[in-house]
């Protein structure tokens, strides 16, 4: 019923980076439903009642018609091992049915995470966007499988840049961060470039 998913940090009633969220359903709603007039995220913005000042994590799961608002406590992951994986996917817009990124997660531990790659190129974790430090740079893969919407505020603010990252350009960095709209940049873990491995 519901095609696509927003999700975005919450704290009390207001919604995080609102504007690129905004322009994401828009794009949505541009190349799937060029008929009909795009969600505004301001207007569901003052339907939610939130009373604390915890983070919490705000799943909107919408179609052209209509939307349904799902709100739930944020634990951020933590992953004691990362590997890579082959995986060609069309993840361009960020839908609700995430099956496959699901099932190749299935047989792993909890604690453990996949960065996918397409011909040699880093892309993407499961579930977020990757940036890599090598002392002076942040900077996270161009050919991304999702333009998050935490690492298009941080390539606008020019906190971050982006680049094609091969496999071999791991040797390059010493350090990643894992990004998505429920993490903040600055607080959220640093792992070493150790803890990635060949699948």
């Amino acid at each position: 019923m519901f095609p696509f998913i927003e999700t975005m940090q919450l704290i009390g009633s207001n919604l995080s980076n609102l504007e690129f969220h905004q322009a994401r359903i828009d794009e949505v709603f541009k190349n799937f439903y060029p008929n009909y007039p795009s969600l505004s995220l301001q207007n569901i913005q003052t339907n939610i009642l939130n009373n604390t000042s915890n983070i919490k994590k705000c799943r909107l799961l919408y179609n052209h018609h209509y939307y349904n608002i799902q709100i739930s406590d944020y634990n951020p992951a933590i992953f004691n091992q990362f590997y890579l994986m082959e995986c060609k996917l069309n993840y361009k817009y960020k839908y609700y049915d995430r099956l496959l990124l699901e099932h190749i997660k299935s047989n792993l531990h909890a604690d453990i995470e996949i960065i996918l790659t397409s011909d040699g190129l880093i892309n993407d974790t499961s579930y977020a966007n990757i940036v890599f430090y090598d002392g002076t740079l942040w900077t996270t893969p161009s050919n991304c499988l999702l333009k998050g919407t935490t690492r298009s505020r941080l390539l606008s603010e020019n906190k971050i840049v982006e680049e094609i990252i091969k496999i071999e350009d791991l040797k390059l960095f010493r350090s990643f961060k894992l990004i998505n709209a429920l993490n903040n940049f600055e607080e959220t873990t640093e792992y070493s470039i150790s803890k990635i491995y060949m699948l």
